[in-house]
C-alpha cells in the first residue's frame, strides 16, 4: 500500500511542465519508418515504456527475418504493439509467435486477424480463437479489399492502414457501423500522407493507394493525453496555474479536446507561443454529458474529476474501455464506489455519476493500469491523502509523472 499526500509545505502557485512526446504518434511513426526502410531508430520519440518496447521488438524482427524457425515476439501488456505488429508480421519475411502477458491474451483481436486472412495472410491462433497468442507466417498479400467493424478498436484499422501503402495493389477498407476513436484514424492517415502515401476517405470507405515513393518521417507532438492529469490537478487546487510546454492549437491528437471538456470543471486554457497556460476559473457546471467514443483515454480522468467535484455526469461511448489494459469501465465503477460515489453502469457502455460526498477510507486498486494511477493520485490535492496499491506503472505512458509532481504530491510506503 502506498500513501499519496498533498505536499502542503511546498505546494506551488505556478508550474512549468515538459510533458512527454505522444506515444500514439511515436509508435505510428516507428511502424511506418520500419516498413519504409527497416529502420528502428527514431529521434525525438516518446520516452514511454510502450515506445521503448515497440522499438526493441522492431529491432528483433529486423534481425530475424528469413529465419525458418518461429521466433517469439513478446509485447507484454502493450496493446498498440500487439495490434500494429500483427499486420507488420503478416507481410514480413519470417515466422513468428506474437504473444503478451495474461491480460493481453484476454483482449480480442479476431476482427483484425479475420481482415488480414481475407487479404491472404497466414495467421492461426495458438490458444483460444479470436485472442492472442498468434502464429504468423509472413508473406506477400495480394487481395486488396476488405470490410471491418469500426466500433471495436481504431487500432485495428490503423494497423491495416500502415501496411496498406506497402501492398502492391494498395488497400480498400470498408468500415462497418459507427466509427470508434475516429481522431486516431485521422491521425494515422495524416502520418500516411507525410510518408508519401495518397488516400481517399469518404462514405465510411478508405482507399489507400500503393506508395511508390515512401519517405521517412519524424515524431514531434507533445502528448495531450498526459495533459489531462494536469487539468484535473488544476481543477482540484485553490490557485494553481500550469504552463504545459509545446502543446499547439494545430496538433493532430484528438485528446486535445480535454481543453474544451475541462471548461465545465472550471479550468481555462490559453494558447501561447510556447504552449498552453491552464488556470482555474471557479465556474463549475452542475451537470455534464460527454461522449467518449472518440476519446476513450480521457474517460478515467473525467470520471474521477466529476465524482470529486460532485458534478452530475453522464459519460457515454465507453465500450472500448472494457478491452483496455484492464476492464476500465468496471474498474472505475468499483474504485469510485469504494469512495462513496453515487455511480452506476448503464447498458455496459456508460457511467452515470450523481453528486455525492467522496470519502476516501480504502486503498484504491489500480489494476496495473497507468491511467488509473494518474487519474486517482490527484485526489490527494482535495483530500490530503489517498492510498494506492501501485505507483510504478505510470512509466507505460508518462515516466516523469512523479518527478513532475514532487512539489505537489508526496509518496510514502505504508506497511
Amino acid at each position: 500500500m502506498i500513501k499519496i499526500c498533498k505536499n502542503k509545505d511546498d505546494f506551488p502557485a505556478f508550474k512549468c511542465i515538459n510533458l512527454p512526446l505522444s506515444k500514439s504518434i511515436s509508435n505510428r511513426v516507428m511502424i511506418l519508418n520500419f516498413l519504409t526502410a527497416q529502420t528502428t531508430d527514431l529521434n525525438n520519440k516518446s520516452s514511454a515504456d510502450d515506445t521503448k518496447l515497440l522499438q526493441e521488438k522492431l529491432f528483433q524482427i529486423k534481425h530475424n527475418e528469413n529465419n525458418a524457425d518461429f521466433v517469439e515476439i513478446d509485447i507484454d501488456n502493450a496493446g498498440t504493439a500487439m495490434r500494429f505488429l500483427t499486420s507488420v508480421l503478416a507481410i514480413s519475411n519470417g515466422n513468428y509467435i506474437l504473444k503478451g502477458n495474461d491480460r493481453m491474451h484476454q483482449r480480442p483481436i479476431g476482427e483484425l486477424v479475420d481482415a488480414l486472412i481475407l487479404l491472404g495472410a497466414d495467421i492461426t491462433y495458438v490458444q483460444e480463437k479470436g485472442y492472442p497468442p498468434l502464429k504468423i507466417r509472413g508473406k506477400n498479400l495480394i487481395n486488396n479489399e476488405i470490410e471491418i467493424r469500426a466500433d471495436i478498436s481504431s487500432q485495428f484499422i490503423s494497423s491495416l492502414l500502415f501496411i496498406a501503402g506497402f501492398l502492391q495493389n494498395g488497400l480498400i477498407i470498408h468500415l462497418k457501423g459507427k466509427i470508434s476513436s475516429e481522431p486516431y484514424i485521422i491521425m494515422s492517415l495524416k502520418l500516411l500522407e507525410r510518408c508519401g502515401c495518397d488516400y481517399l476517405f469518404e462514405n465510411n470507405c478508405i482507399n489507400v493507394y500503393h506508395n511508390k515513393n515512401p519517405k521517412l518521417i519524424s515524431s514531434s507532438e507533445t502528448d495531450w493525453s498526459s495533459a489531462a492529469f494536469w487539468y484535473e490537478m488544476v481543477s482540484f487546487s485553490e490557485n494553481l496555474n500550469v504552463k504545459l510546454l509545446n502543446l499547439r492549437k494545430d496538433d493532430t491528437q484528438g485528446d486535445m479536446v480535454i481543453a474544451d471538456i475541462f471548461k465545465s470543471f472550471g479550468v481555462n486554457t490559453l494558447f501561447e507561443n510556447d504552449g498552453v497556460l491552464i488556470s482555474k476559473t471557479g465556474q463549475i457546471a452542475n451537470e455534464v454529458e460527454l461522449d467518449f467514443c472518440n476519446y476513450p483515454d480521457l474517460a478515467q480522468t473525467v470520471a474521477v474529476t466529476a465524482s470529486a467535484l460532485s458534478i452530475k455526469a453522464c459519460l457515454t461511448g465507453l465500450e472500448s474501455l472494457k478491452i483496455k489494459e484492464t476492464d476500465r469501465l468496471l474498474a472505475l465503477f468499483t474504485e469510485l464506489k469504494k469512495m462513496n460515489a453515487d455511480i452506476e453502469i448503464k447498458n455496459n457502455n456508460s457511467l452515470i455519476i450523481n453528486p455525492s460526498k467522496i470519502n476516501i477510507t480504502e486503498t484504491i486498486h489500480t489494476y496495473n493500469d497507468h491511467r488509473m494511477i494518474m487519474s486517482f493520485a490527484p485526489l490527494a490535492i482535495l483530500h490530503n491523502k489517498i492510498m494506492l496499491d501501485n505507483t510504478a506503472d505510470v512509466s507505460k505512458s508518462y515516466p516523469d509523472f512523479w518527478s513532475d509532481t514532487i512539489d505537489m504530491l508526496t509518496i510514502t510506503d505504508e506497511a
